[in-house]
């Protein structure tokens, strides 16, 4: 059913082409680097961006969305510009007419054998774009795993496109193929994993962003092991069905903004679980605590105190895990009932008073 598909955006940018993984790759350094003069349909030029890979990188979510046309300056969007980060120093990625399918796979080949970092993360951003879970729910509709090519006339038409869709599709097999979803034989697909189709907000998906973040993170450390540990505490609190790239970036800004104040705020409980007061001491002498965010990071939880309590890692487990009711919060305490055994977070009085203030 077309309600089921993800059509916050026009057509144009859902199903696009022809849009070859190289020539992505390279109009993401030409953008950046300011180095074109304008987007639009004609002569492949050293200058000139075409029209239908622009719209396809939208729909990628590398660029954001011009303002009336892909003809206007272009700008990249964070996951872009982490894109262009990755790939700067790399020579030009290898694009030639109407070889797209054969570059791809050389480009896959390559980057698997000597940038493995590199693939692992263009496939979490491919694989969170409106473009490919619009393809994943277009897969689930179909019980075999192969699948001739004439079928997907039915996908263009989902998005208005009654002719030229046998133009206009195969970029995303490429990217599907890519990211090792499906393989494009020569009159129809294979596909490779149904797992991602059936489910593409995976667990493993949420794995892969989550390394992204604490890649970037570390990247720009100067202590490594200070940091991770932080990290894994913030990261814990994301939920994985909602780790998409935007929620990617505003975890990391909050990461970065709020190290000083988590830590605060264990000295305030010396490092004591709010709930069950258990902590150790660690090899340098501080307490181990754990920060857990009652609204989770990633479903858009506040990162204010308010939010936010001191637990040791076997309740800061149970809270993520267990069945959690909240009852009431009075007298300097939270009453939460875990697994149905009522348990009390206890509040440090200038804590608690930022708790009932805020609506969390």
């Amino acid at each position: 059913m077309t309600e089921s598909y993800f059509l916050d955006i026009e057509n144009k940018y859902l199903v696009s082409g022809p849009a070859p993984v190289g020539r992505i790759l390279n109009y993401i350094k030409k953008i950046k680097e300011k180095e074109y003069q304008s987007s639009g349909r004609g002569p492949q030029n050293e200058t000139n961006l075409d029209n239908w890979t622009v719209c396809f990188m939208v729909g990628l979510g590398l660029i954001s969305k011009p303002e009336t046309d892909p003809h206007l300056e272009i700008t990249l969007t964070d996951i872009g510009e982490a894109t262009y980060d990755r790939i700067k120093d790399m020579p030009e990625f290898i694009d030639r007419k109407r070889k797209s399918k054969y570059d791809m796979r050389k480009i896959k080949s390559h980057l698997i054998s000597k940038e493995i970092n590199l693939y692992q993360f263009l496939i979490s951003v491919f694989l969170e774009s409106r473009i490919m879970k619009n393809f994943a729910l277009f897969l689930r509709t179909r019980d075999e795993n192969r699948i001739e090519k004439g079928e997907f006339k039915e996908y263009g038409e989902i998005f208005g496109i009654d002719i030229a869709w046998f133009n206009r599709v195969p970029s995303t097999w490429q990217i599907a193929e890519f990211c090792g979803i499906i393989k494009e034989k020569r009159s129809y697909i294979e596909i490779i994993d149904r797992e991602y189709i059936n489910s593409f907000k995976s667990k493993d998906l949420g794995k892969v962003a989550k390394k992204n973040i604490r890649e970037k993170l570390i990247e720009e450390s100067e202590n490594e092991n200070e940091l991770e540990a932080e990290i894994q505490e913030f990261i814990e609190d994301c939920s994985p069905n909602n780790l998409t790239p935007r929620i990617c970036q505003r975890t990391i800004k909050t990461i970065k903004r709020n190290k000083t104040l988590a830590r605060e705020l264990k000295k305030l409980y010396q490092g004591k679980c709010q709930v069950c007061k258990f902590t150790f001491q660690k090899k340098d002498g501080e307490n181990y605590s754990e920060i857990h965010h009652i609204i989770p990071l990633g479903e858009d939880g506040s990162d204010r105190i308010s939010n936010m309590t001191i637990l040791c890692a076997n309740c800061h487990k149970k809270m993520h895990y267990a069945e959690i009711e909240f009852g009431d919060l009075v007298n300097n305490k939270q009453i939460v009932f875990i697994n149905g055994i009522k348990k009390e977070i206890e509040y440090h009085p200038k804590h608690f008073q930022a708790v009932e203030e805020s609506d969390i």
